[in-house]
């Protein structure tokens, strides 16, 4: 009888261990579980995130190209390299007003006439990687894709 009660009271104990341990490692994972809550606020998540921008900010000259197409037709415009002045990079890979120039590029488009477009922006510090880039793009539309490419040669962002 004894041997059976101290079996039942060590298999009691480790059960309870388990639930507590179980409990501590909840509160020490980042990750949410189903059911569970989050622990930060939207405000502090977002002020985590812009602290980390900043940090890894840098200010630079940048050489862009834009391309804007259309599913529906079959041209590819593309702009001319031009270089931009202190422009503000986050980490190496994000331009800051990179859609502000995709939206100069569409209402110049919609004022040609062309609805319905899409635009991707492509920058670099360097100029000579950024002529390699548009020659890799165009050449990869125009093989994959049987798309023409016009060039803007009078657009400037």
């Amino acid at each position: 009888m004894k041997r059976v009660t101290l079996i039942l009271l060590m298999s009691v104990f480790s059960v309870m261990g388990f639930a507590q341990s179980e409990n501590e490692q909840k509160q020490k994972s980042p990750i949410v579980e189903k059911g569970g809550a989050l622990t930060r606020t939207q405000a502090d998540v977002e002020s985590m995130r812009n602290d980390s921008q900043y940090k890894n900010a840098e200010v630079k000259d940048v050489y862009m190209f834009a391309l804007t197409f259309s599913h529906l037709d079959s041209v590819v415009y593309a702009t001319k390299i031009q270089l931009m002045e202190n422009e503000t990079v986050y980490n190496g890979y994000f331009l800051e007003n990179r859609d502000k120039y995709e939206s100069i590029l569409l209402d110049y488009m919609y004022g040609m006439g062309e609805s319905n477009r899409l635009a991707v922006v492509y920058f670099n510090d360097k100029e000579k990687n950024i002529v390699k880039k548009k020659q890799k793009v165009l050449k990869r539309i125009k093989k994959r894709h049987s798309y023409s490419v016009g060039e803007l040669l009078d657009f400037s962002f």
